[in-house]
Formats: structure tokens, sequence, C-alpha cells
């Protein structure tokens, strides 16, 4: 059992978490109509920043991985997020478009050091079996990044701009995120260094998990997770309307699926000492398979965008902490930095597809069709999970 100070470690992180979610991330679709409207572009010119971004962090978190292996966590976790400071600073100078690419592939980079990935590794290093309880503590404050961000958006927008805005999220990143994560970062890279060596970095270790079919499938599987919610959650508001939702109903469904990522993670709290880790993320692979079909029947009964919106949110909050904790525990924790950021690729790289794979589909088949193949992906996603927890144990005997 890990002797590192949990309190001391966990805490700063969670806030510094909420912090650079709110100011890093959230700030895209907080902005979004702001920047439309100020700079001129279209809808797809400004979406394709973030799909940059959300390319790059993935194409970087292996890197990032085999940096925490390697027991950087200050360098890599602080310098991201003072990075992130002076990237914020020139968002809000830009006045061309290719500036505005550039600020956020560069932020991209970012994302793959400073946000969840990056931190649950470095908590899954530092705490072992009790990063279970590290990674929910952590995702339960955060998750309120984006019920703080939006407001304080619109808030400071409309009295200062979105230019100057953007600055004081900045310098919010500054004052605050920075020294917690120092804090944070400085206390477990000093415990990490009485961890035994044979956790660290080894790109062999490595190339034989990645030879195994218990790799593949959690691939799968995590690639379902993502899939699953970006596709929907993207084309929210336009689905809700083709299933006859009214748009003030819409935007309230569409409000509560944060809270509900975090009532998720309560009941996750509620039931971790009694359930494996697999079963934890089978419940919220169904759980999303339920919101679709939910949503799918919606415009039967109207009562079931409720059912959808507690389901998407719940199943999407689980995931976020179960993914760590699911490669730890199927694919073993040594050189963990750099599996993790391995296994972020299909997950982030199924993020930042599923605007797009959705609006292929819709093309061909209208929002049913997109529904039947979000179904389709979790029920596949369920299954591929279950046949790498069966391959894991196969190889263990």
């Amino acid at each position: 059992m890990s002797k590192a100070p949990f309190a001391k470690i966990v805490w700063p992180f969670a806030f510094s978490q909420t912090i650079s979610w709110a100011t890093i991330f959230y700030i895209f679709p907080a902005m979004f109509s702001f920047w439309e409207k100020d700079l001129g572009w279209s809808k797809a010119e400004i979406s394709g920043a973030l799909t940059c971004a959300l390319v790059l962090s993935a194409l970087f978190a292996p890197v990032a991985g085999r940096i925490i292996d390697r027991g950087f966590f200050v360098s890599i976790h602080v310098g991201g997020t003072a990075a992130g400071v002076l990237l914020l600073l020139a968002l809000s100078r830009v006045s061309e478009l290719w500036q505005f690419y550039l600020v956020w592939s560069l932020l991209g980079l970012v994302m793959s050091v400073v946000l969840y990935e990056p931190c649950f590794a470095i908590l899954t290093r530092t705490f072992d079996k009790r990063a279970r309880a590290a990674i929910t503590r952590v995702t339960l404050v955060a998750g309120l990044a984006g019920t703080i961000s939006f407001p304080a958006s619109h808030i400071l927008v409309e009295a200062f701009g979105w230019r100057m805005a953007t600055d004081i999220f900045a310098v919010v990143l500054a004052v605050f995120a920075i020294p917690l994560a120092w804090i944070a970062s400085h206390i477990a890279q000093n415990y990490s260094r009485t961890i035994n060596t044979e956790r660290h970095d080894d790109p062999g270790i490595v190339k034989n998990i990645m030879g195994t079919l218990t790799f593949w499938m959690l691939v799968v599987s995590y690639i379902a997770f993502s899939l699953d919610h970006s596709m929907i959650l993207t084309h929210l508001l336009p689905l809700l309307d083709d299933r006859g939702v009214a748009p003030s109903v819409a935007i309230i469904a569409a409000s509560s699926i944060g809270p509900m990522q975090v009532v998720g993670r309560l009941a996750m709290m509620g039931v971790e000492k009694y359930v494996s880790t697999v079963a934890v993320a089978a419940s919220a692979l169904f759980a999303l398979l339920i919101s679709g079909a939910s949503i799918y029947w919606a415009n039967a009964w109207i009562g079931l965008i409720v059912v959808f919106v507690v389901l998407q949110g719940a199943g999407n909050g689980v995931s976020s902490i179960v993914r760590p904790l699911l490669t730890a525990e199927l694919l073993g924790r040594k050189s963990f930095g750099l599996i993790s950021g391995i296994m972020a690729l299909p997950f982030i790289g199924g993020f930042a597809a599923g605007p797009f794979v959705s609006a292929v589909i819709w093309e061909f088949g209208g929002y049913d069709l997109v529904l039947v193949f979000a179904i389709a992906i979790t029920a596949i996603g369920i299954i591929t999970l279950f046949l790498a927890a069966k391959f894991a144990r196969n190889h263990n005997r």
C-alpha cells in the first residue's frame, strides 16, 4: 500500500485540474459564439482549431507519459501549465485564422501534459491501489470546471470583451493553478523516487504489452467510450431538435449532462469497495448504450430525455476515472506513464473524430442512423472490454 500523503497531493491536484480545465479546455466552447461574431470566421473554421488541438494532444500523450515514467512530474506538469498561461495571453491577441490555429495547436500539446491523462498517470504511479480513490476525488471537483467556465466567460465577456476575458483566465491560471500543480507534483515526485526502479520507463515492456490481445481489445473499448460520447454530445442540440424537443428543454438537457458526470462519480465512490474495475467500466459503457437507446425513442416519450441525460452524463463521468485504473489493472503498472499515454491515442482520437463521423452518417441516414451506430459501437465496446479482461486473466495464469 502506498504511503504517499493522500490529501497533500490529491486536493491540490483537484483544484488545479478544475482551473486548468476551465481555462484551457472549456474556454473553447464557452467563447465559441463570441469568436464567430467578432472575428467573422465560420463555425467549421473555428471548430477545426479544436480538432487540431485534440489530435496533437493525442499524438504527444505517449511522449508525456514517458517523461512521467522517468519521474519528471514537476517539469512536465508545472511547465505545461505555465506554457498554457502564455498561450492564453497569445490567444487574446490573435486576429488571423492561422494565428488562431497555431495557438490552439500548441494548446493541444499543453493539454497532453496538464489535463486528466498526465494527472491520472502521476496519481496511479504514486498511489498504486489507492489510485481509484485519488482519481475519483480529483474528478469530483474538476467535474465542475464547465459549470464555472461558461458563466464566468459570459460575465467577463459582457463586461470587458472576449480578449480581456481571456487575459483574466490566463491570470487565474497563473496565480492559482501553477502553485497548486507545483505543490501536488513536487510531493508526488519526491515520493516516486522511493518506488522500485522496475516501474520506470522500459520500452521493452511496452512492446510486449502492445503485442497482446488484451491491449488491442482495450483500444477498441476506449474508442467506443469516446466515439459514442463525442458523436452524441457535439450534435446534441440538433439531435434533440430532430427528436421534437423544444429549444428551451434542449438547453436544460445539455446543461445537465455535466452535473450528471459528478453524480456518476459519486455513485462510483459508493460502490468502489464492492465491485471490480472491469465491472465499473462495463456499467459505464452499458449506461452509454441505454442512453443512446433512450434518445432514439425520445420522440415516442419525452420522459426518455431525462433517462438519456442521467445515463450519458454518469457513464461519461465514470469513464474518466475508470480508464487509467483499467489500464493499470489489465496491462500492469510497469512503464505506466508511457502505456497510459499510448492508450490516450485511441480515446482522444475517437473524441476528435466523433463530430465528423456523426456528420457523415447523418448525410446518409439522419440522426436515427447516427444513434444506431452509437449504440452498436458501445455494444462492441462492452464485448471487447470483457474479452480484454478474459485475455488478461489467461495471460496471468
